[in-house]
Order: structure tokens, then sequence, then C-alpha cells
């Protein structure tokens, strides 16, 4: 039980983030009910057991559990029918197509940069942005827009392709500001796409602006491990060393 900030900040010692953790250390697996079950099962690959368990029974899920499912069917390579369980409950939308896509780049950027997971992670975003856009859904189509910049500079080393989705966030994003009024990822968005497009100036005012409109402490993270990492790609210090004095990072 929780969210990203009660994870990171748990505000007793006996939470139940605490014992998870402790217990991942020390290699002792997970004892007692640490967590939500279903979710446990995906982080630990145990996803058959998860669609032996909810396929069968599909109309009774919720939303929740059927991002859950589809989850395990796309990891388990049966994105198609991933895709279609969602589609039949009318939950094939650019927000669901964002979590499954949002799963799978945070665990190539962290579990050992396997192709297959930036990969899919691509596939889902790309199918998102073309849903928000047909839908003239702006803050969705910048949201995936601006992840497939990321990954096409970070994962494909596509350099033109990049700048490419970049321009067509970064005008995205003037029309959501026109249309539908500031979105609190707006600056952050504009921020990433500056960056990719090789206009640090301009991208340091929109970081700042991001920074200093007080965001969740995992926003803030998470706008700047996207940042942080572009830098990285790009081998420049002194670009990573003004990103950490924006976001606070004293060793960058």
């Amino acid at each position: 039980m929780g969210n990203h900030v009660t994870m990171i900040h748990p505000p007793q010692s006996d939470q139940n983030v605490v014992d998870l953790i402790a217990q991942r250390i020390t290699q002792k697996g997970a004892a007692g009910n640490v967590g939500d079950s279903a979710l446990l099962a995906i982080e630990l690959g145990e996803f058959r057991s998860l669609v032996g368990e909810y396929r069968p029974h599909t109309k009774e899920l919720d939303s929740r559990a059927l991002i859950r499912l589809a989850i395990a069917l796309d990891a388990l390579g049966r994105r198609d029918e991933a895709y279609e369980l969602l589609a039949d409950h009318g939950e094939l939308n650019s927000d669901v197509l964002g979590t499954l896509a949002g799963r799978l780049k945070r665990k190539w950027l962290f579990s050992g940069r396997r192709k297959a997971d930036a990969a899919a992670a691509e596939a889902h975003y790309a199918k998102g942005y073309a849903l928000s856009k047909e839908q003239n859904s702006f803050r969705q189509a910048y949201y995936h827009g601006i992840n497939l910049a990321f990954l096409a500079f970070v994962f494909r080393a596509d350099r033109d392709g990049a700048r490419r989705y970049a321009r067509e966030v970064l005008d995205i994003c003037r029309q959501c500001r026109t249309s539908d009024g500031a979105d609190e990822w707006l600056d952050a968005t504009e921020g990433e796409a500056q960056l990719i497009l090789g206009n640090a100036e301009a991208a340091f005012a929109a970081y700042k602006r991001f920074v200093a409109a007080d965001h969740d402490p995992w926003k803030v993270g998470s706008t700047y491990l996207n940042a942080r990492t572009i830098a990285a790609d790009l081998a420049d210090r002194s670009l990573a060393r003004e990103l950490g004095n924006i976001f606070g990072d004293p060793q960058p």
C-alpha cells in the first residue's frame, strides 16, 4: 500500500515497503502479505500463474486487474491478445498504453537494458501516440511522443528520428497551451524536447520552470532521470553538471 513518495520515504520503520526491501536484500523472499500479491507476482516474473488465475474470469475483472493481466500477457509475448482483451472491455486507450509502456521503459532502464523491453515499450508508445493524435488528445500525445523521442535517442541511437519526434512534441505542447491551458508536465516535456534538439539554454529554462513549480518529488525525479540519461548518452559533463544544479543533484 502507498504511493511513489511513501515507497521512498516510509513514515515508519514497520511499513510494508521496509519489510519487502529488507527481505529482498537478505534474499529471504517475501513472507506474509507484503504489498499486493498480484503486483508481486508480476514483479517476480510469475506471469503464467497470474494469467492462469485471471484469464478465465476476465468479465469479472475491474480495470486495474485487466491492466495487470494485459501486462502479464504482453510479458509472455501475447501482445495482440493483450490489446484484444483491453479493447473488448473498452480499456484500450492511450492512458493504458502509457501504463504498459512506462513499466517496460523503467524495466529497460533499471534491469540490464534488455533490447526486448525497450522495443516493447516503443511499440506501446507508438500505438498510444497514434491513438491520441487521432483523438486530438494533446496531453496524451505529447506524453507518448516525448517517450518515443527519448527511446529513439537513447535506445535506437537514431538522432534524426529523435529530433523529428521532439519537434512534433514541441508543436503539440504549443497547441496544448493554446487549447487546454497549462499542464503540469508541459515544462518538463518541453525541456526534454529542447535537450534532444540540442537547444541547451531553452531546455534549462523549461526545466527551471518545472522545478520552481514545486511538483511532487517523484515527478521531479522522473524528469531528471530522463535528462541525466540523455546527457550521459551525449557524454557531456558540463551539460550533466548544469542539469544537476537545476535539479539539486550535488553529484550529477
